[in-house]
């Protein structure tokens, strides 16, 4: 499960405010399986808190400080959220807009292939790739041979290691959720 670390400003608010939202808005959150790796308290001015979280993908930070609020009896909402890390790409990757150059971009630009390269991966060979590109339904045996399938998304790439698609493999057949077409140009 890929974590991702947030900075976050909370201000702390009466309760009877969310109880308020609550009622007006119909605001109904269904619980649901979230992992809080860490959780570190950074600052507090009253009444104003910082913190770092990290935690599992899938976590409304707005609702774990909103939770919180409500577990110290006195409420709390964001004021500030600042994402600074997710999966294996953290701000010491990231490049300010203002500093981008040609240059830079192809020094710095990762590839969609390598971007989700967490995911299983299958290079296509060079005689699949028509079949790719004219949409024909394959086996995952047609183009895999005897390599078990995969569970869940998996990566078809290439001979070139460029990102063809992404597919998941139901009853031995691909089923295609996305194509990248440049990869067959």
């Amino acid at each position: 499960m890929a974590e991702t670390t947030e900075d976050i400003t909370i201000g702390i608010t009466l309760a009877i405010d969310r109880a308020i939202a609550n009622f007006i808005l119909g605001v109904d959150r269904a619980p649901r399986p979230v992992r809080i790796h860490s959780f570190e308290l950074t600052s507090f001015e009253p009444p104003r808190a910082r913190f770092s979280v990290a935690c599992s993908k899938g976590t409304y930070v707005r609702t774990l400080v909103s939770d919180i609020g409500s577990d110290l009896g006195c409420g709390a909402h964001l004021t500030a959220l600042r994402r600074t890390g997710s999966g294996r790409f953290d701000l010491s990757q990231a490049v300010a807009a203002d500093e981008i150059t040609p240059a830079l971009a192809a020094q710095r630009l990762i590839s969609p292939a390598a971007a989700i390269d967490h995911l299983p991966g299958h290079t296509i060979s060079p005689e699949k790739l028509p079949a790719m590109a004219n949409g024909q339904r394959l086996l995952w045996s047609e183009i895999a041979g005897k390599t078990p399938e995969p569970t869940g998304t998996c990566r078809l790439l290439t001979p070139a290691l460029e990102l063809l698609a992404l597919v998941r493999v139901e009853g031995g057949r691909l089923r295609f959720d996305r194509v990248f077409r440049y990869a067959l140009t």
